[in-house]
């Protein structure tokens, strides 16, 4: 599960950094910035607690994204996709 969580994040930066790259890029070093203060005071502890409320924020972008695309192709409804090149 975690795999498919980082995947949708990477999706999610990478659609971040198109449209929105300040706020993207913001996110990013919060969470570079958290991992890298956790790993020097706190060699022990877990650093994921604090940035996974971030990742998981580009995992709903790049899902939200995924599912849109599969709505394009007509993936998730197929009865509109059909429905769609006659209508124009």
């Amino acid at each position: 599960m975690a795999e498919l969580e980082l995947a949708l994040a990477a999706l999610g930066f990478g659609v971040g950094w198109k449209t929105r790259r300040r706020e993207a890029a913001w996110l990013l070093a919060v969470i570079l910035s958290f991992s890298l203060g956790y790993a020097i005071f706190y060699g022990k502890l877990r650093y994921r607690i604090p940035i996974l409320p971030i990742v998981l924020a580009f995992a709903g972008l790049g899902a939200a994204t995924l599912l849109v695309w599969l709505n394009r192709a007509g993936l998730l409804n197929p009865r509109k996709a059909a429905k769609a090149p006659s209508q124009r």
